[in-house]
């Protein structure tokens, strides 16, 4: 296939596009977490690289029919636009987001009520909705505290990406993650994966593994281990103040009890978010941690951000030498379609979507030159994309292909 618009219809994933095997049961896909969504610019729900990967991961993953669903945050404030002042000193400023001219849908019952989610909260219960964007055939749910549910304190918490101080953080990543798999889990979805991308995500562990005790009456090792084989992590900031970590009486504030419903005590659960050898009255509660020790599976972003990233958290696992830490790497890729121009979507679908190299090697010069505006694209961008397909199909590199041109 080519570049196109998105396909719609087919139910939650069209059985054409759709690898067989790929789910056993529909909403049994992987499901993705993840604190921002690059996916527009109509919808600021991203501040940065973390959101450009995550929305192009959900535009992939539709295009290959990967049965994928998403849960992020609906940041009715967005992320700020950046102002220059008289005195050219940067501003920040926010604007609300237009809700009834954006692609989002009110996820409701079937009497037509708002199906919501409730967390318990140290004034308060907190309740959640959802709304829904159709990302092509993924689905992607941003959970939504400003409601009339909700007392005026707890409306605000969602409103604003990466806003407010340290405790509307950890109420953000509390919801992300804990509220995040209830809602899955009301809306019928039964993921086999959930993937965290970073940290921020880290709480659905512990979501996850106090439900599975609950559902199955088992004691909280042996869902610790179910859980691990369940569970994807991808770390992405290669510094040690990228990763959140919260001051424990912020924790015990939000946690109070939740380890006796675990059957662990107050120290084994802090000591979840730490290095092994930490001490506790000097230790915060590392985000990034958390994820590591129980994850199945963890990821850098890159060959060398992995090296750097075994490195970094060599010592949660200090029985063995920092460059063996269990830390892979899958690197980062695009959605191809979202970062092209018009017309380069245009060459490629005529031209590239053959396997005949005769055909690519002959495509006319005067397609990739325009005249009037001189270059539509630089020779180098077509040299470099033509290169790496003639490369997959064994072939001589674009040398002859400028020969022919010219």
């Amino acid at each position: 296939g080519g570049c196109g618009a998105y396909p719609r219809g087919g139910g939650r994933y069209s059985a054409r596009w759709a690898r067989p095997g790929c789910a056993r049961s529909p909403g049994s896909g992987p499901g993705a977490f993840s604190a921002e969504y690059g996916l527009d610019q109509t919808l600021p729900i991203y501040s940065g690289g973390l959101g450009v990967l995550s929305g192009d991961h959900l535009k992939s993953a539709s295009d290959l029919g990967i049965p994928l669903v998403a849960i992020g945050l609906l940041y009715k404030n967005g992320y700020f636009n950046q102002k220059i002042n008289g005195s050219g000193a940067q501003e920040t400023e926010y604007k609300n987001l237009d809700i009834e001219n954006l692609p989002l849908e009110s996820v409701k019952d079937s009497e037509g009520k708002d199906i919501l989610v409730a967390l318990h909260f140290p004034k308060k219960k907190i309740y959640l909705k959802a709304w829904k964007v159709n990302v092509g055939r993924v689905e992607l749910y941003l959970l939504d505290s400003d409601i009339d549910a909700n007392i005026p304190e707890y409306r605000e918490i969602t409103k604003t990406l990466y806003g407010g101080d340290r405790e509307m953080r950890i109420q953000q990543e509390i919801i992300l993650g804990q509220a995040g798999v209830a809602m899955l889990k009301a809306l019928g979805y039964k993921p086999t994966i959930y993937h965290m991308n970073e940290g921020h995500s880290s709480f659905l562990i512990l979501e996850l593994i106090y439900n599975l005790m609950k559902e199955k009456q088992i004691s909280f090792p042996i869902a610790r281990d179910i859980i691990s084989a369940k569970t994807v992590f991808t770390t992405h900031t290669p510094v040690p103040a990228g990763n959140d970590i919260f001051e424990l009486s912020l924790v015990e504030k939000y946690f109070e009890g939740y380890w006796d419903k675990l059957g662990i005590t107050k120290q084994e659960f802090f000591q979840m978010g730490m290095k092994p050898n930490a001490k506790i009255d000097t230790t915060g509660f590392n985000m990034g941690i958390l994820a590591l020790k129980v994850a199945g599976k963890k990821n850098g972003v890159s060959e060398l951000h992995g090296a750097v990233s075994r490195e970094l958290f060599g010592e949660v696992w200090p029985e063995i030498a920092a460059n063996e830490s269990p830390i892979t790497y899958v690197t980062n890729g695009i959605h191809t379609c979202s970062w092209l121009s018009p017309y380069l979507k245009e060459l490629y679908n005529k031209y590239l979507i053959f396997s005949n190299l005769e055909v690519i090697m002959n495509i006319p010069k005067k397609n990739i030159i325009n005249k009037k505006n001189n270059f539509i694209c630089s020779l180098y961008q077509v040299e470099n994309f033509l290169n790496k397909f003639t490369i997959l199909l064994k072939t001589k590199n674009f040398a002859e292909f400028i020969k022919k041109q010219n």
